[in-house]
């Protein structure tokens, strides 16, 4: 009945947080949006950019409330689970930070051209009321299509990404089951719990790309949006 007690806890724990969450980034969220119309309207901005900036304000508070507690669940579960490796078999922690290291390096190439992406579309969206009531067809057509197009290119770099993320997974998998074939006395749980750090560093490294883009577009979004907060 006790473990019964701490596993109701557990989901009584998430369902008091989930609340409060909701709660507060939808002040934070308010203020904000106050905030950004406020400073906006004093220093001219156009009313259909302030528009824009009103909405994108919403992506910004999402991505505290809903990317950063899972990025830092990722992050640590990928740092642990090279820690545990390098301490219970040393050759495949190597290679596994080895890949992280790697990884990082991509990670911050990936970070670059999701950022240049990321301020175009912006820029386009900004732009786009504008667009809309005075273009021509062809013009809100081109202008729809160039931003499917830049869409499509952050789909294709995801999916690079995630291909990388396989080969990760592939190397780390097939070295733990090269090394441990050289080895006498594995026993099966020993196995177990190496390829369970390993998935879980594979998994969570998969999580990654969104994590990096969500990043790139609230880097952009923290330049252009005014809260009226700077002197």
């Amino acid at each position: 009945m006790l473990m019964v007690g701490v596993i109701f806890g557990f989901w009584m724990i998430g369902a008091v947080r989930e609340a409060v969450d909701s709660r507060v980034y939808a002040r934070i969220y308010a203020d904000l949006a106050g905030d950004v119309i406020d400073a906006e309207r004093r220093n001219g901005i156009a009313a259909t950019t302030t528009i824009v900036h009103t909405a994108l304000t919403r992506q910004f508070v999402d991505f505290f409330e809903v990317q950063v507690p899972v990025f830092a669940t990722a992050l640590v579960s990928i740092v642990g689970s090279v820690a545990m490796l390098l301490i219970l078999q040393i050759e495949i922690g190597l290679i596994a930070f080895s890949l992280l290291v790697l990884s990082g390096l991509l990670a911050r190439r990936y970070m670059s051209v999701s950022q240049s992406i990321a301020e175009y579309l912006h820029a386009r969206q900004e732009a786009e009321p504008s667009t809309v009531t005075h273009g021509s067809k062809l013009r809100v057509k081109r202008h729809f299509r160039v931003l499917a197009g830049r869409r499509v290119q952050l789909s294709d770099m995801e999916a690079s990404a995630y291909l990388y993320v396989g080969f990760v997974a592939a190397a780390l998998f097939g070295s733990l089951f090269w090394i441990l074939s050289g080895q006498e006395g594995v026993t099966g749980g020993a196995l177990y719990v190496l390829m369970s750090y390993i998935w879980t560093f594979s998994l969570n490294l998969d999580r990654m790309p969104e994590h990096l883009q969500a990043l790139s577009k609230v880097r952009d979004l923290g330049r252009r949006i005014d809260t009226g907060s700077h002197p």
